[in-house]
């Protein structure tokens, strides 16, 4: 069995790379830095005041200077975008595409996308602003999506009662309620689902953007 120690650490290794981007991104533009808030053009809304009628339109665009766009752009719409630069572009776009993933496909409703929908933005999602702590659930999509990113790295897919033991472990070293058992299939969905937006990714062209839409916090996701 995989030391689960491992996956631990590649969490809070994700979050403090999380804390150094975000340092950066402020030192290359002191007065705004690259996270943004806007309102989005309404040439891009619908009549009925929303886009498409979803709760959020979600871009990665791959960038001519070989950089990353995220921007996500909610169903009022205003928006909020980050910039990935440099080793940040070839390691948050799918960071970001498996938050996707395990969000829709375990329907979880205050991930990452779930807060963005209801009106965070993305630099409030470090839990360090005057938003305040991340919900639990959120910290326990950020831990699923690290230790899927630990299984694609280590090539070798845990199985269930492996992966909920883990998950266990980190909801009581966060001092957190027990996480939800996942099955097989449930993570095998979650796979398929990453690996399918991350070949749509990878088969981009410099300035082309893969567009997703995530369902309202409210709405009935899929389990």
């Amino acid at each position: 069995m995989r030391d689960r120690t491992f996956l631990l650490a590649l969490y809070f290794a994700c979050r403090e790379m999380m804390g150094r981007k975000e340092k950066a991104a402020h030192k290359c533009e002191p007065r705004r830095g690259a996270f943004q808030t806007a309102l989005f053009d309404l040439r891009f809304q619908s009549r009925n005041g929303g886009i498409n009628g979803r709760a959020l339109i979600i871009e990665f665009a791959k960038q001519e200077d070989g950089n990353a766009l995220l921007r996500c752009i909610r169903d009022d719409g205003t928006a909020t975008w980050h910039r990935q630069d440099g080793k940040y572009a070839a390691f948050f776009p799918l960071h970001d595409l498996t938050h996707y993933a395990v969000e829709t496909e375990l329907g979880f409703r205050r991930g990452f996308y779930g807060l963005i929908a209801e009106g965070w933005d993305i630099a409030e999602t470090t839990g360090k602003t005057a938003r305040g702590a991340l919900p639990n659930e959120t910290l326990e999509v950020e831990y699923l999506v690290s230790a899927f990113s630990a299984e694609r790295s280590g090539g070798v897919p845990s199985p269930a009662e492996e992966f909920n033991e883990m998950a266990a472990t980190f909801a009581r070293a966060k001092q957190m309620a027990n996480p939800r058992e996942l099955s097989d299939e449930e993570l095998d969905r979650v796979r398929a689902r990453f690996n399918e937006l991350a070949t749509k990714w990878r088969a981009l062209e410099s300035g082309e953007t893969l567009r997703l839409e995530f369902p309202h916090p409210r709405s009935k996701l899929s389990s």
